[in-house]
């Protein structure tokens, strides 16, 4: 039985890429990429998730919304598409967002974050894509 995998995107989808790959040639094995889920509708990532005939949608922030209430509103949106589809493990993948609620209880243990350094170093405004990954070897780091 396959672990169903959601991934989570913001942006060019590298990562997404990288997993895809990684299904496909059985280094990932027991896991099948569900669905692909980004916040922003021209995400690159989401082509890639076409292209390899993978469920994508987006789902953008309510402006409408308070902004103190806002993520915890789009977590709930994500955590009722991951119940409806039978998600076992969140990948971030690129996400620039930071989820919050229900979701976090409901997937403990169970959403693991993409990043190229241990934040909070090397995160924040413009530490996206591949400008982390230079950030990150620019800077000599080990860790």
């Amino acid at each position: 039985m396959k672990n169903n995998i959601l991934v989570l995107v913001s942006g060019n989808g590298t990562n997404l890429q990288a997993l895809i790959e990684a299904t496909e040639n059985g280094v990932l094995k027991n896991v099948s990429i569900e669905a692909v889920l980004s916040n922003r509708p021209h995400a690159f990532a989401l082509k890639r998730a076409e292209s390899a005939f993978i469920k994508h949608l987006t789902i953008v922030p309510d402006k409408n919304i308070p902004k103190e209430r806002r993520m915890r509103d789009f977590s709930d949106k994500v955590l009722a598409f991951a119940k409806e589809n039978n998600i076992k493990l969140i990948v971030l993948a690129g996400f620039l967002l930071i989820l919050e609620g229900d979701i976090i209880d409901s997937y403990k243990g169970r959403i693991i974050n993409i990043h190229p350094s241990l934040l909070p170093k090397f995160g924040g405004a413009g530490m996206y894509g591949n400008k982390v990954h230079e950030a990150v070897l620019s800077s000599g780091e080990t860790e």
